[in-house]
């Protein structure tokens, strides 16, 4: 449907793990893929390797699993990270420490709020 619609490239495709890559990239080879970082991936070098093992064009997880350090490596190879922050306790204190940790994207259930406060800190 998506190909009828030419929407190949209005969508971001998330996959659950690395094996699930090949099968989209065998759909097509331009529409986006998000995935999580895996539970072992907890520094720079790990971040590294699994981006070379599995190439995704988003980043997700949850905001607390990164660090600046591999904030700062997906951006200077321009891999957009755009982790989970939604959660029961989500507000300033969240959004404080992943502007800190550098991220420039949240998924958020606050969409309204967030938008809001980066206004207010003037960051948006």
């Amino acid at each position: 449907m998506l190909k009828h619609f030419h929407m190949e490239k209005q969508v971001l495709i998330y996959i659950n793990k690395p094996s699930q890559y090949i099968d989209w990239r065998k759909t097509d080879l331009s529409m986006p893929l998000m995935i999580s970082l895996p539970d072992n991936v907890k520094n720079t070098e790990a971040l590294k390797r699994f981006v070379n093992q599995c190439h995704p064009d988003v980043l997700d997880g949850d905001y607390s699993g990164y660090d600046s350090q591999m904030v700062a490596y997906a951006n200077s190879i321009n891999l957009p990270a755009w982790p989970d922050a939604q959660s029961a306790t989500e507000g300033p204190a969240v959004w404080d420490k992943a502007i800190a940790t550098g991220l420039k994207g949240l998924q958020t259930d606050n969409p309204g709020r967030l938008a809001k406060y980066l206004a207010e800190k003037e960051l948006r």
